[in-house]
């Protein structure tokens, strides 16, 4: 498949699996129309995606993800409470 990411994991946030689509990039490297196509894809179903070109990268990615997920744990307890 054009644009498929080259790595995809299951991070388990509270033990539940989050899929993460991660594209390996260079410095200066940049996605082809087709990785944009992909991401886009991704993102549109509130999937996570992200260009990783450093562990520093990869780091952040894992953490914002670990954020992203908590928030809306928190949000859907909210609209539960609020029936």
């Amino acid at each position: 498949m054009r644009g498929l990411a080259d790595c995809h994991i299951d991070y388990p946030v509270f033990n539940i699996p989050v899929s993460i689509w991660i594209e390996f990039k260079t410095e200066k490297g940049k996605l082809s129309e087709h990785q944009e196509s992909f991401r886009d894809n991704i993102e549109a179903h509130s999937g996570f995606y992200s260009v990783v070109r450093s562990i520093d990268d990869m780091e952040k990615t894992l953490q914002d993800v670990r954020d992203e997920i908590i928030a809306r744990i928190e949000n859907a307890k909210k609209e539960i409470s609020n029936g």
